[in-house]
C-alpha cells in the first residue's frame, strides 16, 4: 500500500538513546507511574523530519477495516507523544509495529479475542532505533472477535472502548505491540496474556492508562485526519468503501 506524498508528510522524532524504552509494569495501578514516567521523557527531544514508512500487504490492500486501523495506530506511534515514548519513540516504534502488521493474517477464534500472537518466536535488536523486540510465528485478527464484531456485554469492552470501534481497533494493536517491544529492563513491556482472560484486561488497562490521550484524540488529530484522507482516497480509486467511522465530513 502507496502513501502519496501530497497526502501526508509526519514529523518524526528521535528521542536520546537513553530514553529509547518506557519502564514495564504489569499491574494497571502503577498506570500514573508509567504516565508520569513517560512524561518525563518528552522532555528530552531533538526534531528530525523523516518520511513515514508503511508496510504493504494483501490484507491491508483488501480489508479497508484492518487498513484504517493501521493507519490511525501509526498516526500515533509516528509521532512523538507518552503513547510512541512507551515504545521507544516513533522511529523505534512505527519500525516495530510495521514489521508486526506484516505478519497479521485472519482466524477464528472465540469470541472474547480479538487479536492472538502464537507459535515460535524470533528476537531482533535494532542499533539503529536502539531497540530490542520479538515477532511471533503466527499474528492472526479474529473474525469472529471484537475487532470486527459489535458484542454485547461488558465483557466485550477492549479496556474502556467499545467493541468494532475505531479506538477498540487501535488498542487492540498497541496492546500485541506491548508483548514484543522489551523494555529497557530487559522484560516484555507486557507480559503474556497466556490462557487468562483477567491478565489480558489488565494488559489492556495498562496500554489504555498510557495511549488513553491519543486513542480518543484520533477523530481530532491532524496526522490521523490526513491519514483517512489517503484511506478514503485510496478507496475511492479502487472502488470499495471505507469504514463509516473513518469517513471524512465535508
Amino acid at each position: 500500500m502507496r502513501l502519496h506524498q501530497s497526502l501526508i508528510s509526519v514529523a518524526l522524532v528521535s528521542l536520546a538513546l537513553n530514553m529509547a524504552h518506557a519502564v514495564t509494569s504489569t499491574d494497571p495501578e502503577d498506570g500514573a507511574r508509567l504516565y508520569a514516567a513517560v512524561d518525563n521523557r518528552l522532555n528530552v527531544s531533538a526534531e528530525a523530519n523523516v518520511p513515514l514508512a508503511t508496510v504493504r500487504t494483501r490484507l491491508l490492500a483488501e480489508d479497508k477495516v484492518v487498513a484504517a486501523a493501521y493507519y490511525d495506530t501509526l498516526s500515533i506511534l509516528s509521532t512523538v507523544n507518552r503513547c510512541s515514548t512507551f515504545f521507544g519513540g516513533p522511529a523505534a516504534a512505527v519500525d516495530i509495529f510495521n514489521r508486526m502488521i506484516g505478519l497479521v493474517e485472519k482466524d477464528y477464534f472465540s469470541a472474547a479475542i480479538g487479536m492472538q500472537m502464537s507459535g515460535e518466536t524470533v528476537n531482533f535488536s535494532n542499533a539503529r532505533t536502539q531497540s530490542e523486540f520479538r515477532l511471533f510465528d503466527k499474528v492472526a485478527l479474529n473474525v469472529n472477535g471484537p475487532f470486527y464484531r459489535k458484542l454485547s456485554g461488558d465483557d466485550a469492552r477492549i479496556g474502556s472502548f467499545e467493541p468494532s470501534t475505531r479506538e477498540a481497533r487501535v488498542l487492540i494493536f498497541l496492546h500485541e505491540m506491548g508483548h514484543v517491544v522489551k523494555g529497557s529492563d530487559g522484560k516484555w513491556l507486557l507480559p503474556n496474556d497466556g490462557d487468562s482472560e483477567a491478565r489480558s484486561r489488565r494488559n489492556s488497562q495498562i496500554i489504555e492508562q498510557v495511549c488513553g490521550d491519543e486513542i480518543n484524540g484520533l477523530r481530532t488529530s491532524e496526522a490521523a485526519l490526513s491519514l483517512a484522507r489517503h484511506l478514503q482516497a485510496e478507496a475511492e480509486m479502487s472502488g470499495t468503501t471505507t469504514p463509516p467511522e473513518y469517513e471524512l465530513q465535508n
